[in-house]
């Protein structure tokens, strides 16, 4: 399956999901992409785990107070690396990137684009990691038929 076709049945299937599915799906992709953050944290000596924990058992309490969300939001941008700076941190601006999405599921529960953000950063992750660990350059066309990458889209559009 090529990415267009995948990001198509993503949508349709966001748009199946109930807000708790959503909900319940991303905080479950966040919590697998923490380590990554956490790995970057203490490797450049930046950012604050705790943020991404917070802001995840936040969304877990099932409050939905709009002023507490926007200042998880707030302190999420405060820790996130900035691509130009951190060249490493790719895995970590994508752990980054799902909980802030997960937030927004919560702020704006009717609109799936935001679990679709989720999803995204985690298959981003994978494909990512597919390639550094790759010896050498692959194809678009070897990288989509990755066992790894067909686990990650199997996962993400699973009923």
């Amino acid at each position: 399956m090529n990415f267009i076709d995948f990001e198509k049945k993503l949508n349709q299937r966001a748009a199946q999901l109930s807000y708790e599915e959503r909900i319940a799906q991303g905080t479950n992709i966040c919590k697998g992409l923490f380590p990554y953050y956490k790995e970057f944290a203490n490797e450049a000596s930046f950012g604050n785990p705790d943020v991404l924990l917070d802001s995840i058992r936040f969304v877990e309490s099932g409050e939905q107070d709009v002023d507490q969300i926007y200042e998880f939001l707030d302190n999420l941008e405060e820790v996130c690396p900035d691509a130009e700076e951190y060249e490493e941190g790719e895995y970590a601006l994508n752990a980054c990137g799902a909980v802030n999405a997960l937030l927004l599921q919560v702020a704006e529960p009717d609109e799936p684009e935001h679990f679709v953000e989720v999803a995204l950063s985690y298959y981003e992750t994978i494909e990512a990691t597919i390639q550094d660990d790759a010896e050498e350059d692959m194809s678009d066309e070897e990288l989509e038929m990755h066992p790894m990458l067909a686990e990650a889209r199997r996962f993400l559009l699973a009923s």
